[in-house]
């Protein structure tokens, strides 16, 4: 079998609605889906805008904040873990 590659998102995808900074509720089905495509070899991404705002970094939009380190560790807390976040594959 072919071994795929997998880009998902997370606001409005693996969570109901945008409601960044927050975090929705979790779309079960579809992470149930990428754990199970993990396990059959394939790879899944997390590919998303959020990202960390550090004390240091300038953000006229947003307050710092761990948004991306938070909804990495979201996905996690459901059994989720990526091959890659906001990057390719480093085989690829």
């Amino acid at each position: 079998m072919e071994k795929l590659i997998i880009a998902l998102d997370f606001d409005g995808t693996l969570c109901h609605g945008n409601l960044f900074p927050a975090i929705g509720k979790p779309r079960m089905w579809l992470i149930n889906k990428a754990i199970e495509w993990r396990r059959r070899g394939h790879k899944v991404i997390l590919w998303t805008c959020r990202e960390d705002v550090l004390p240091t970094d300038y953000s006229p939009y947003w307050p710092v904040g761990n948004y991306l380190t938070d909804a990495v560790a979201w996905c996690k807390e459901f059994g989720l873990e990526f091959d890659a976040v906001n990057m390719n594959l480093s085989e690829v």
